[in-house]
């Protein structure tokens, strides 16, 4: 008899743990994470047609670089809620360029459900729809 005959062969695996780990490690490690972003892409309605003013509303005007106009002034997120908190608009009637950023027609509905009730009505332009702002 020989001494293999006695001798219970066994396989480590604990290298073979390790560079699994290892190789999970590194895959996590470079994988790339982006955080999810939604395109909108706004059309152009051919059909469209103005309704008589019948309630008083804050008209905003978006550029396609995310820029915010009242009256032909820039105007500020916070001077926009000021004019709402005064209670004399109904309404926000925000026009949006084609290539305007989706966040500003998120705070437009954030500023429409703070202080008219939900009141808001979105158009959508391109700018040579508009006149040129000063």
């Amino acid at each position: 008899m020989n001494d293999w005959d006695n001798d219970d062969l066994q396989v480590d695996l604990t290298p073979l743990i390790d560079v699994t780990f290892m190789l999970v490690i590194f895959f996590i490690m470079t994988m790339s994470f982006a955080l999810p972003s939604i395109e909108l892409d706004l059309p152009r309605s051919e059909t469209a047609q103005r309704q008589a003013e019948q309630t008083a509303s804050l008209r905003l005007n978006v550029s396609a670089d995310g820029a915010m106009f009242y009256q032909d002034r820039p105007i500020s997120l916070d001077e926009a809620a000021a004019l709402l908190k005064q209670g004399s608009f109904k309404l926000i009637e925000l026009n949006l360029d084609q290539k305007a950023p989706a966040q500003r027609l998120i705070d437009a509905a954030d500023l429409a459900r703070l202080y008219t009730e939900g009141r808001l009505q979105v158009n959508t332009f391109i700018k040579e729809d508009l006149p040129e702002q000063k």
